[in-house]
């Protein structure tokens, strides 16, 4: 369970970060050579090595799609899978906006460790997510 607590305190930092958009914080949850992979395409596919770049992309999605909503609710669905080096869980996020219609989307994300280190961070993002989110934000999004 050592992993799963230590994604956890990520999660919760990661929560801090994105108040106050200090991301130096989250420096200690990855290993320098980090990736973090995406499936599908914009505006979330893509994959990100190393740490600084891990970073950076993280922050970028979060200003260019979840600081675009007035309300975000991210949750884990169903059970953890822990194993010897890694946390996985399906996840759903609800994004909302006076006037607009709810996006919702949602995927699994495996976060596998090295020591206590993020080495490889993958979501999987639930079939058509990529496209309905780009639709949304074509037709809804200033």
């Amino acid at each position: 369970m050592e992993h799963a607590r230590r994604f956890l305190e990520y999660a919760t930092d990661f929560e801090k970060t994105y108040e106050d958009d200090d991301w130096s914080r989250l420096e200690v949850y990855f290993t320098e050579d980090a990736v973090y992979a995406v499936t599908g395409e914009a505006p979330l596919g893509g994959e990100w090595a190393g740490r600084e770049a891990v970073l950076e992309h993280l922050n970028e999605i979060v200003n260019e799609l979840d600081r675009r909503f007035e309300m975000r609710d991210v949750e884990i669905v169903g059970a953890p899978k822990v194993s010897e080096d890694s946390i996985e869980f399906d996840w759903r996020g609800t994004y909302k906006n006076a006037g607009d219609p709810d996006l919702v989307f949602g995927g699994r994300e495996k976060a596998i460790f090295s020591g206590d280190r993020i080495i490889r961070l993958v979501d999987t993002m639930e079939e058509g997510a990529d496209q309905n989110i780009q639709v949304w934000l074509e037709s809804h999004s200033a």
